[in-house]
């Protein structure tokens, strides 16, 4: 699974002559490659090894043909590629009377509207 990742902004752009909110909703997507599961990458590499000797016998040791057999795995850490998508942005209006406006993980109650600014409660949904 790949951990993708982003942020969403919401701005205040101004009032309409008839009072409506103009908002902007930008959304900003960022994709990695990097794996949950599986941080490394590994390889396997066998090494085999033939030792050759005469035999030979000196007091209780015996000396003759050795094989030996040898694995090496090799852990290498992948290269992290990090892209951001292009931004998506959406201008909109919203009529204050509806009192909220509801968003992905966030809900936006408009509590005053001023001539030039408004008053917000954030609300998690």
């Amino acid at each position: 699974m790949k951990i993708n990742s982003g942020f969403s902004e919401l701005r205040f752009m101004g009032l309409t002559s008839k009072g409506a909110i103009t908002f902007r909703l930008t959304n900003i997507d960022i994709e990695a490659n990097k794996i949950i599961m599986k941080r490394y990458d590994n390889s396997s590499t066998i090494e085999n090894l033939n030792i050759n000797t005469n035999a030979t016998i000196i007091g209780n040791s015996a000396y003759g043909l050795a094989n030996v057999n040898t694995t090496i795995r090799h852990y290498e850490k992948p290269k992290l590629t990090i892209s951001r998508l292009l931004a998506n942005t959406v201008e909109f209006l919203f009529n204050p009377i509806n009192r909220t406006l509801k968003l992905d993980v966030v809900a936006v109650e408009i509590a005053e509207v001023l001539s030039c600014s408004i008053n917000y409660v954030l609300r998690r949904q």
